[in-house]
């Protein structure tokens, strides 16, 4: 993950894809500017604007003038990154995190330019707040409850964390206070990633929330989890 904050025009916050086919974008800050979304495919020397979609779902974009997540696919791309253009004030803090599980954002678009889904499938993604999941007992929606008949499913995550002073689970539940769907533990004292695509997609209850937490108090440091999947039944 990637994090930086743009201050003045043109300023930039890149990464390089590492053959990884998505990439989770947020912005957040008080600012004013056109934030321009780009790829390449030759190491940096040259750039283009990419297609990006908001997590929330709508229409695909190339720019924001406001604060958002949004998912690119990054197949074929060598690097990407946010450029300000018209920048006028305030600082835009920019979260690029790149993921190993490819999301179908090159669905067919309706006349209005929303994507839409397929087979009943519709992907969803949640990207890590700015100071990272709260570091003790305390549960963090990461997707709201479907309709009825509705399942939320994950097919990816990616957990990065600082050095902490306690070790910690990371525990994601299927509805508030429920199952247990998933855990791992983080070691205190180092920072370090876990990255794992689910071959076989954690699946929750219909019309069910699901949530994550770190189980024990991780006192200084903090835990940043991004996570992928869709919705069917």
């Amino acid at each position: 993950m990637v994090k930086d904050e743009i201050v003045a025009n043109s300023g930039v916050v890149a990464d390089a894809v590492r053959g990884l086919p998505t990439a989770i974008i947020q912005v957040l800050g008080t600012w004013s500017a056109t934030l321009q979304f780009e790829g390449s495919v030759d190491g940096g020397n040259n750039w283009f604007t990419v297609l990006a979609v908001p997590v929330s779902g709508g229409a695909f974009v190339t720019t924001t003038t406001a604060n958002g997540n949004w998912l690119v696919q990054t197949v074929g791309l060598s690097n990407i990154r946010v450029k300000a253009t018209a920048y006028t004030s305030g600082r835009a803090s920019v979260f690029l995190d790149l993921h190993p599980t490819q999301l179908c954002l090159n669905s067919p678009i309706d006349s209005s330019g929303n994507p839409l889904t397929a087979n009943g499938l519709t992907p969803w993604s949640y990207a890590a707040a700015n100071s990272g999941i709260a570091n003790s007992n305390s549960p963090v929606t990461i997707k709201a409850a479907a309709s009825a008949g509705i399942r939320n499913y994950i097919t990816g995550l990616d957990i990065f964390h600082e050095s902490l002073t306690n070790a910690t689970e990371v525990r994601i539940r299927d509805g508030s206070g429920g199952t247990t769907l998933w855990q791992t533990k983080i070691q205190s004292g180092v920072a370090g990633r876990i990255v794992i695509n689910f071959p076989t997609p954690l699946r929750g209850t219909a019309a069910t929330l699901l949530e994550i937490l770190t189980v024990t108090a991780s006192g200084a440091g903090a835990v940043y989890v991004n996570v992928v999947g869709y919705t069917a039944p």
